[in-house]
């Protein structure tokens, strides 16, 4: 079926992409010390994303990460 193909291909791409926009979302955020609102403008243009859906990553990395430090 090619409507299950393409979705196929697009969660695919999805789950790319986050890896992908973590690892820049980390490069800028610890290595240039950007700060969130410098990255997201940076995400929405490279990513093609809304800025919701931008802001929702960052918040949701910094939930991740604030998890992990108080388990370690």
């Amino acid at each position: 079926n090619i409507d299950t193909e393409k979705s196929v291909k697009n969660f695919r791409r999805k789950i790319i992409d986050i890896d992908e926009c973590e690892q820049i979302y980390v490069a800028l955020l610890k290595e240039q010390n950007y700060n969130p609102s410098q990255i997201v403008p940076i995400l929405v243009s490279y990513f093609k994303i809304s800025e919701e859906e931008a802001w929702r990553f960052a918040k949701e990395y910094h939930a991740k990460e604030a998890t992990l430090e108080t388990i370690n």
